[in-house]
């Protein structure tokens, strides 16, 4: 008797930059006043950043100290919802003339990449404190939705490693999802595609949808579950 394989795949957008995060070890934690530049930023530069590092404007930071100490910030320490910043264009100065000292830090503009506008920055002093502050920037062209489609690939096996199983027809059956941008932002889209596939006992609609897609695609808004069959 001939039998007919069927297996699943998942493919999905990726839209994800680097992912590596850092926390502070230090004991006491102080407030911190932070803003951008600049204030409103374009999703399509932050995914052409995260595919080409360094091919967009850096993103810029300001910090500021409640007890006037930036300037004894260690720069090596700051990041951005967890990522790095970039050492070699750290400068100390007075960006709002105030009379406070602050710290310019730069970051490539993928940090951006999942976040919906909300920016945490974190780091040490070379003293051994810590500090921590928040602001937040417009982020135009977030993708609004998530598109879900099922469709099956047809073909017929050959060089397996078991001879009578050539020639035998097959299924692969693939749940794809993508991430939907406003009407207005046509020139954005996904920068690669990852395609998951399921192991002996798992489907990979269930496996795969949007828990994972959500993070990798960078989806902070509302979405429908999709089918896990």
């Amino acid at each position: 008797m001939r039998m007919a394989f069927v297996t699943s795949v998942a493919l999905i957008p990726l839209m994800t930059g680097p992912m590596t995060t850092r926390e502070s070890g230090a004991a006491t934690r102080g407030a911190a006043t932070v803003w951008a530049s600049p204030q409103v930023v374009h999703y399509g530069t932050v995914l052409r950043d995260a595919d080409e590092p360094g091919s967009q404007p850096n993103f810029t930071v300001f910090i500021e100290l409640a007890d006037e100490s930036a300037a004894d910030i260690d720069p090596s320490s700051v990041t951005l919802n967890g990522l790095p910043a970039l050492l070699e264009l750290t400068a100390v100065g007075d960006a709002n003339a105030n009379g406070i000292a602050d710290v310019m830090v730069k970051f490539n503009r993928s940090v951006l990449i999942a976040t919906d506008g909300l920016i945490k920055i974190s780091g040490n002093t070379r003293r051994g404190g810590c500090f921590a502050g928040e602001t937040s920037v417009e982020i135009r062209c977030l993708p609004v939705a998530v598109d879900r489609s099922d469709y099956p690939i047809e073909f017929t096996t050959s060089n397996m490693p078991d001879p009578q199983f050539d020639g035998l027809s097959a299924s692969l059956n693939v749940h794809r999802v993508k991430p939907v941008f406003p009407r207005g932002c046509p020139n954005v889209s996904p920068i690669r595609a990852l395609v998951l596939v399921h192991g002996r006992t798992i489907p990979a609609t269930a496996a795969f949808d949007l828990g994972m897609a959500a993070q990798l695609m960078a989806m902070n808004g509302p979405a429908a579950r999709g089918p896990a069959s």
